[in-house]
């Protein structure tokens, strides 16, 4: 094959009446077309991320693939700037567009599961909630979100990490098929065995290879699990450290997850405290409390909301606020054991931060968290980094800086907190490996769902069809 260039000029256009009135003439199904100041469309701009909100030209509300096939092909055609929106949990802005036309999912939820294949299917703007309520009737789970009100397709598609993943692996490494509406409108249907490439790039390259309707996800039998908040006082900090340096390296063996996280949780009246979540994938209450001793026998906490609870409720333990704030999700990486140090100053750095008594104070700030996951990695780094297009396989783990705010003017200040987190994390991570710029398995040790680097998309169109083509 010889070389190929593409021009990646951003050539795309916004929307005009005269495009909404040729969509509107191909949509048969049930499907809805929204212009500006028509019923349903300021609603269906809004993000979890109020940063994330942009003013599309048009809103495409489908109820099938059909018609999605009809208008991905007019759009791509027209050169118009897509937008692809599943959950509308991205904080970079990929689910939004500034005048071009949004493709909203919202409307296409529906989640099944069938027990004798042991198999979820789930549309693609499914959110993961509807998901675990629909495998937990037949006592079955997958590897999902530790948030319950993410989107299935966007973290799917971005390799996705879960509770589960110390077992069964990534999220990509468990599904099965994806059914996906290219740019020139035809619908596909990939799998391991059929269209290889783009199931290859839909393992956790993103967004950008177009629209994914479905997907079909393996499950496995599920019990109840042992879960909750352990919380601490920032005074114990240095005992928490120990405790989770005692446990990062027996994880698997003791079917555990959890994380450590800086958060002023509503108990605290506003302080900010040390909380430890955590998961024991057991319905013995002994069982997981013993597994997770180090955190009581450390120091004593002051609160612990731990109990025996069904394996759908894990992803409600941490679910921060779901809408009128503006957040940042920054992804950075560490790995275990934890120098004390270096968590102390990152405390102290989001005390300070979130502090809603200072003068300068960013309002909301104190919404925020700083959270280490302590998700354990060896399971998916038994699979290469070149089996998937996910290349974050490696013995590292995956930390969250996530600023929240309310005002627009406190846009600069909280990104760039968030920035200077990320410098701090990855001159340490640095230190760890060695000096080496990437991790165990040549892995990246960047994870893309948290702060994605990616081609926007204006390009979804030329790219994948040249992809496709070659």
């Amino acid at each position: 094959m010889g070389s190929l260039q593409v021009d990646l000029t951003d050539n795309t256009k916004g929307v005009t009446t005269g495009h909404i009135e040729e969509l509107r003439k191909l949509i048969k199904g049930g499907s809805s077309l929204l212009a500006p100041g028509e019923d349903g469309f300021e609603e269906a701009l809004v993000r979890w991320s109020a940063a994330a909100q942009k003013p599309a030209g048009a809103v495409f509300l489908p109820t099938n693939v059909s018609d999605i096939s009809a208008v991905v092909a007019y759009a791509s055609k027209q050169l118009l700037d897509i937008a692809v929106c599943g959950g509308a949990h991205s904080t970079a802005g990929a689910s939004s567009t500034d005048g071009g036309l949004l493709i909203s999912l919202s409307k296409m939820r529906k989640a099944t599961c069938d027990p004798s294949s042991e198999t979820i299917t789930a549309e693609g703007g499914c959110l993961w909630e509807e998901v675990d309520d629909a495998a937990s009737v037949h006592g079955l789970a997958t590897v999902g979100g530790t948030v319950h009100h993410t989107g299935v397709g966007g973290l799917t598609l971005g390799g996705g990490y879960g509770w589960l993943t110390y077992k069964h692996g990534l999220v990509v490494d468990n599904l099965l098929s994806a059914t996906v509406v290219v740019a020139s409108g035809e619908i596909v249907t990939a799998t391991p065995t059929e269209n290889t490439d783009l199931f290859w790039a839909l393992c956790g390259a993103g967004q950008n290879f177009g629209v994914t309707t479905e997907f079909v996800f393996q499950a496995y039998p599920q019990t109840d699990v042992w879960g909750g908040l352990i919380i601490h006082t920032p005074d114990k900090l240095p005992q928490v450290v120990n405790a989770w340096n005692q446990l990062a390296p027996v994880m698997s063996e003791k079917s555990l997850s959890g994380g450590l996280v800086f958060a002023r949780p509503p108990p605290a009246q506003g302080a900010p405290m040390v909380l430890s979540v955590v998961f024991a994938d057991t319905p013995d209450a002994a069982r997981g409390k013993e597994a997770f001793a180090p955190l009581y026998t450390e120091a004593e906490p002051i609160m612990d909301t731990t109990s025996v609870i069904p394996y759908k409720q894990v992803n409600r333990m941490i679910s921060p606020p779901v809408s009128g704030y503006r957040c940042s999700m920054k992804g950075v990486s560490f790995t275990s054991p934890l120098r004390h140090e270096f968590v102390a100053k990152q405390f102290e750095a989001y005390a300070a931060f979130s502090d809603p008594g200072r003068a300068d104070k960013v309002e909301g700030a104190d919404f925020g968290m700083l959270m280490f996951e302590f998700v354990d990695p060896k399971k998916a780094a038994q699979r290469d980094n070149a089996a998937t297009s996910f290349a974050n396989r490696g013995a590292h783990m995956n930390a969250l800086v996530m600023p929240m705010w309310k005002n627009a003017a406190d846009d600069s200040v909280s990104r760039q907190w968030a920035r200077d987190r990320a410098v701090d994390f990855e001159a340490e991570l640095v230190k760890s490996v060695g000096g080496r710029k990437k991790g165990a398995n040549e892995a990246v040790m960047f994870y893309g769902n948290y702060d994605r680097e990616s081609i926007p998309p204006p390009y979804l169109a030329p790219l994948f069809l040249l992809l496709w083509l070659t």
